[in-house]
């Protein structure tokens, strides 16, 4: 990958556990030299700080439930303005459910193409076991990754499927090495968004 452009490009990546997202949103993010907005992140930090929102979440985190729609919403809109503003965003992570996505879609700052990464279910179960032994995740089981790649895929589908009716989506294979994943997302961009 060359040099970074800066094209003010608003970016969605999303994926299964163990597609890469992480790894492609950093990437992606640095060539096009847009704002790589987490939602994770973002949601630690608002709890390490103690903010009023973080407070709000931080007993739905830590019970490893879902965070309400409008409190991520919150959360993560007016940082993707700002981001809009200036260099663009790459939001990971977001949006996860319906109301999420047409909240995005319905603001004055709607993603200009959303990537989904694409890897079949024993490529994810076995980077997520590979990730598990390496980190020390005793709770990554087989039996838990299945259930959530299959909630994951359950709750995703109709976000996916509402960017799909709008032409925004563009589904990309996860499965190769890192660099060519990421030349495949950035080969996807309207030309001017492109890395020359």
């Amino acid at each position: 990958m060359n040099s970074t452009v800066n094209s003010s490009v608003n970016i969605v990546l999303m994926g299964p556990p163990g597609c890469g997202k992480g790894t492609q949103a950093v990437r992606i993010a640095a060539a096009l030299g847009c704002a790589h907005l987490s939602t994770g992140d973002l949601l630690r930090a608002e709890i390490t700080a103690g903010t009023p929102l973080g407070k709000a979440v931080a007993s739905v985190v830590s019970a490893g439930a879902l965070v309400p729609d409008d409190l991520v919403s919150e959360l993560v809109l007016p940082r993707a303005r700002a981001a809009a503003a200036t260099t663009g965003y790459l939001l990971d992570g977001y949006p996860r459910s319906l109301p999420q996505a047409r909240a995005l879609l319905d603001s004055e700052i709607p993603p200009d193409r959303v990537f989904a990464l694409d890897a079949p279910a024993p490529v994810l179960v076995e980077r997520i076991l590979r990730r598990a032994r390496l980190e020390g995740r005793a709770d990554d089981t087989p039996e838990v990754i299945e259930h959530r790649l299959r909630v994951f895929a359950e709750s995703t589908r109709p976000v996916l499927d509402l960017f799909a009716e709008r032409g925004l989506l563009c589904t990309v294979a996860a499965t190769g090495p890192p660099d060519t994943v990421a030349s495949s997302i950035l080969d996807q961009l309207p030309r001017k968004d492109r890395l020359r």
